[in-house]
């Protein structure tokens, strides 16, 4: 290649700036659109949000450019042939003609099939990408070359399977890649040959071939994760529930996931532990588990794992003890049914009290139970029906260690809670307590535990009826290592058990534990008065485990409380939303219900404190010129800014919307001076933030310290000043409260400047400064 030519690439693919993104027609999917004109020429934005091949063709046809979100190239047309461009790498695409007046044409490019095991091609400066779909036409081990036909183009290699999940890539500098992968015949997989620069001729030859079998886990099974590839073991049909365990011991985190023969995930865990378990059922068909790649150093070289399959339970009677060897990577499985229906003590003591754990399995999946602590005697108390079986699993989540451990079941009956009670934590004779707490039908159940001694680490498991939560918060700013809280609506009346156990294994303290109910109500109707609604919604017990928060629902309770006792709203003003009642539906029908009954001068009250992500699409439009929506994650779905903004829209009075959740501060971006709304959230947009970070200093505002010339009254602006004030002076890493001004933060010694600079979230007062939010003297 001529030195003229590759100056020319150059050129051409030097950065641009790129122009107002409030100017530029925006479109998602296939249709037509006319570009916008800037400066003698025509652009569009194009927002995809699958993993998809696009063809944007122009009319007249005429050169065009193809530019990432920073104004990077990506692919140039320079005759006027159609870009194609990969959503595999990137969602936001902005397009520029070189002509004036343009209607831009965006349709999906369907992928091509490898009719046989070999096929050839180019990718020119105007493509981005080419999509091959691969069917194995036997089960087994097949490798991927990608050879390009020149030394100057550099194209990279990539498979996803079922669900657009990454399960290969290959991207050296030059065009020669390479990869391979376990395959079930006619099993689909899209293969991805992606152009990472412009020059050479592009030309390519893709071969796919067989080269072993699909290794099948039948007890035990070792593997490599180094590459950062997905790695497939098969599962043939078994007559027995297993205990399937991933364990490795380099730093990082790997997760496994378990596909049924249709492809689809069935099972997955994706802890932050050294060892991942699944209980899986038996099966009559085949069945595949893969093991991710979640984060691994860049510097490892091998990141080796073992993976294990346990199909040989024992079985535990009631008030029997067993004694079994126990070791990393090879975890016991035991098995017990239930004689009658009750509350059963498990017990796992490990010999000279290693650190072991234990796991319980109520259902297949994920654990329903497990218990982590730094003790080597774990014991809690669960509700099992009569004739149900339940899974034990001790382990040890620590590599290289092993030794024996004692299992016992035990019948018991726990003291009842009534009110307030009192207890100790002594690290030899007493350091779990247990209990019971009755729940009445049609309320909502609060079960607080609070620690005397600000550092003592005490956890909370609750069982009952198809439930279980286990409460496992830390030392914070407002909390301490104690404080813990499970809050459950009661659909029926029930009876729940308590454990209160020591993390640490020294740990000593003593502590309360206090229950209250809190009565549904039906909504009240609207008057001709002024009034105040509220809609409070908080979530810790997410349905996955991973998902779970520890204090969410705390959150929720604390503002509650405040509501009802500060500001005597009645409790048939407001609407209660605690974990699995906490859906999406049931917000958009308090929003809707609310907003029926209310007057043009009522107040709404909306508070969440959960899960927050952002989540493309956003509106093509200038309020999210990043291209993506902010979501709050409620039970069951992700409900979008756009569609909270247009909920409030139909409430006719002001509205007040708390959100401490990551990504919170682009809810702010949805509204306008017009809107008579305050919000306040607990993060930037783009930012995510540990939880329980607004709520205690919106509590703490909102009861005075924001009230600024004590009359008795905190307004919008007062209330939005303290809270921002004392956000702007949370640390990034460790939550400490730094003094204003300060370098670095007394606690963890970060220096607080560059990417650790505090962020301050976005606030958005859009109601007078001095309208009444709060009236202390309510």
């Amino acid at each position: 290649m001529s030195a003229q030519f590759i100056l020319v690439f150059v050129n051409i693919l030097a950065a641009t700036s790129l122009p107002d993104a409030a100017l530029i027609p925006g479109v998602s999917g296939e249709t037509v659109v006319e570009g916008a004109e800037i400066e003698g020429r025509s652009w569009m934005r194009i927002l995809e949000t699958d993993y998809a091949v696009l063809r944007v063709s122009a009319s007249p046809s005429v050169p065009m450019t193809a530019f990432d979100h920073r104004g990077q190239p990506l692919a140039v047309s320079t005759g006027g042939a159609p870009l194609v461009l990969s959503a595999y790498s990137d969602y936001w695409f902005w397009v520029r003609a070189d002509a004036p007046e343009v209607d831009f044409s965006v349709e999906y490019v369907v992928s091509n099939p490898m009719s046989g095991s070999s096929v050839s091609s180019a990718l020119g400066s105007e493509q981005m990408a080419e999509i091959w779909t691969f069917t194995p036409d036997r089960e087994g081990k097949w490798s991927f070359f990608l050879r390009g036909n020149d030394d100057v183009s550099d194209l990279d290699l990539e498979l996803y399977g079922p669900g657009n999940d990454l399960w290969a890539s290959s991207s050296s500098n030059n065009s020669n890649e390479k990869f391979s992968m376990n395959l079930l015949a006619g099993e689909q997989v899209e293969l991805i040959v992606s152009r990472y620069n412009k020059g050479g001729n592009g030309e390519y030859s893709l071969e796919a071939a067989r080269v072993g079998d699909f290794p099948v886990l039948s007890s035990f099974a070792a593997g490599d994760a180094g590459s950062g590839n997905c790695r497939r073991f098969l599962l043939n049909p078994s007559e027995d529930r297993s205990f399937l365990e991933l364990t490795y011991e380099n730093q990082g985190d790997l997760d496994m996931f378990v596909r049924d023969d249709n492809g689809e995930i069935i099972y997955s865990s994706n802890t932050y532990f050294s060892s991942e378990g699944l209980l899986l059922p038996m099966c009559s068909s085949k069945r595949v588990v893969e093991v991710y790649p979640f984060e691994i150093d860049d510097e490892l070289t091998a990141f080796p794992f073992s993976i294990s399959l346990n199909s040989e339970a024992t079985e535990i009677t009631s008030g029997e003890i067993l004694e079994l060897p126990v070791e990393h990577g090879s975890s016991p499985l035991i098995e017990f049914t239930a004689p009658s229906t009750g509350f059963y003590r498990i017990a796992a003591e490990y010999e000279k009290l290693r650190d072991g754990d234990i796991r319980l399995f109520h259902t297949d999946g994920e654990p329903s139970v497990f218990i982590t602590t730094e003790r080597g005697d774990e014991r809690f108390i669960f509700r099992v029906e009569r004739d149900e079986t339940v899974s034990i699993v001790p382990g040890f989540l620590t590599p290289g260690t092993s030794g024996l451990c004692r299992v016992s079941v035990m019948p018991v009956q726990p003291d009842p809670v009534t009110g307030l009670e009192h207890g100790t934590i002594d690290r030899n004779s007493d350091p779990q307590h247990f209990y019971t707490v009755r729940g009445e039908q049609g309320t909502t159940l609060v079960i607080e535990l609070r620690g005397d001694q600000r550092e003592l680490d005490l956890d909370m498991l609750v069982s009952g009826p198809d439930y279980v939560m286990q409460a496992e918060g830390g030392l914070s700013n407002t909390d301490s290592a104690a404080d813990e809280s499970v809050i459950l609506y009661c659909s029926d009346d029930a009876v729940y058990g308590v454990t209160v156990y020591a993390y640490e294994r020294d740990g000593e303290g003593t502590f309360t534990i206090e229950t209250e109910s809190i009565p549904e109500e039906n909504l009240a109707q609207g008057s001709p008065e002024a009034e105040t609604w509220a809609i409070v919604a908080g979530i810790s017990g997410y349905s996955s485990r991973t998902d779970i928060l520890s204090r969410a629902s705390m959150d929720a309770i604390d503002v509650y409380r405040f509501l009802r006792d500060n500001q005597n709203i009645d409790p048939d003003h407001m609407i209660l939303l605690i974990d699995a009642e906490a859906t999406a539906s049931a917000f958009e029908n308090a929003m809707d219900d609310i907003s029926r009954r209310a007057g043009s001068e009522d107040r709404l009250i909306i508070f969440y404190s959960g899960h927050g992500s952002q989540n493309p699409p956003g509106n093509v439009g200038p309020e999210e010129e990043d291209g993506v929506n902010e979501v709050l994650c409620f039970y069951d779905r992700d409900v979008t800014d756009d569609s909270i903004a247009e909920l409030i829209n139909d409430f006719s009075g002001y509205t007040y919307l708390f959100a401490d959740a990551c990504h919170s501060g682009g809810l702010v971006n949805d509204f306008s001076e017009d809107d008579n709304i305050l919000v306040i959230t607990a993060a930037r947009e783009d930012l995510s933030v540990s939880e329980r970070i607004l709520t205690p200093i919106l509590l703490e505002a909102s009861t005075g310290a924001a009230d600024s010339n004590n009359d008795g009254t905190i307004t919008a602006e007062e209330l939005v000043d303290h809270v921002d004030g004392m956000l702007s002076r949370i640390c990034p890493v460790c939550d400490a409260v730094v003094d204003s001004g300060t370098a670095e933060c007394p606690e963890c010694g970060t220096v607080l400047k560059g990417e650790y600079r505090i962020p301050r979230p976005e606030q958005g007062l859009y109601l007078p400064a001095d309208h009444p939010v709060w009236n202390q003297e309510s």
